[in-house]
């Protein structure tokens, strides 16, 4: 059937047709959606699935925008978004069982575009992959290819700069509030880099256990020799971090307005010789830096 964009609050005119069969007992029936195909104003959606009366069954959802500045048609603003472009595919397998809900879903972006006031970025490609439920464990995966970006204004800095990645990768595991990350990087220059770490998160609040950190940068290699922990708080614009590494201690702060970034920092280090380690000298003594940009 056709939906006439009047009928639906202003939204985009577009078509519906779906196919729907029941069959069985009152008590031991099922409900199969045969076909569901809908298109409409740059999207377009397909399906299937069943479930019997108890809500126990299965469904996979394909849905797909050819470009995400179309959203704004649908009533969907992004607050602090300025400009949005790209190709969006997904597609998403829905279950529930004896245990509960479950979701597996795949999305892909293609020409990503973003701009927040003179902050824009770029991506080539993104893709995540989600599974999870209530009470189950979760995954997510989540890559992207050839990402930019630019505008970033640094402390005093007269003129912005931009950060190109070739490739990034995440990946989390475990529970929504204790879990797993690691993450993999290169730059457009060719620095690579790698962490390991496990979180615990409690309200606006999450502490890091880094367990490996490994950069790269032609013949200079840089290893962690001994975990680290991070704690973070504060907000998004103005977080707070808390870094114990090898007996030193380093708390910062920072703020992150429209055009730009200011952050103060101070470290305490007892022990240098066990600090060095890290740059690969073995200094003596102790330490007290503050520092403001």
């Amino acid at each position: 059937s056709d939906l006439p964009a009047a009928d639906w609050r202003r939204l985009p005119a577009g078509r519906l047709d779906f196919e729907i069969a029941a069959h069985g007992a009152p008590t031991e029936g099922a409900i199969e959606i045969v076909r569901l195909e809908g298109h409409g104003g740059g999207v377009r959606v397909s399906g299937q699935g069943h479930s019997d009366f108890a809500g126990h069954g299965a469904a996979v959802v394909r849905a797909s925008i050819d470009s995400l500045g179309r959203l704004a048609g649908f009533g969907v603003r992004l607050d602090g978004v300025d400009a949005l472009d790209g190709r969006v595919r997904l597609v998403a397998e829905l279950a529930r069982d004896h245990a509960g809900p479950r979701l597996d879903a795949r999305v892909r972006a293609d020409g990503v575009r973003l701009r927040h006031d003179r902050v824009a970025t770029t991506a080539r490609r993104i893709e995540a992959h989600a599974v999870g439920g209530p009470g189950r464990p979760m995954r997510l995966d989540v890559g992207a290819r050839d990402l930019a970006v630019a505008g970033l204004a640094l402390a005093k800095r007269a003129q912005p700069v931009t950060l190109r990645l070739r490739r990034l990768a995440l990946a989390l595991a475990g529970q929504p509030r204790r879990f797993a990350v690691a993450a993999a990087g290169e730059l457009a220059d060719g620095t690579r880099g790698r962490v390991v770490a496990r979180t615990a998160v409690a309200g606006h609040a999450a502490d890091v256990l880094v367990t490996a950190l490994a950069v790269d940068r032609g013949a200079r290699h840089f290893a962690l020799p001994e975990p680290a922990r991070l704690q973070l708080a504060g907000s998004a614009t103005a977080p707070r971090l808390t870094a114990t590494v090898a007996g030193a201690r380093l708390e910062a702060r920072a703020h992150i307005g429209r055009e730009r970034l200011t952050a103060d920092a101070s470290l305490v280090a007892p022990d240098l010789t066990r600090l060095g380690r890290f740059a690969g000298f073995t200094p003596g003594g102790a330490a007290r830096l503050r520092a403001h940009v």
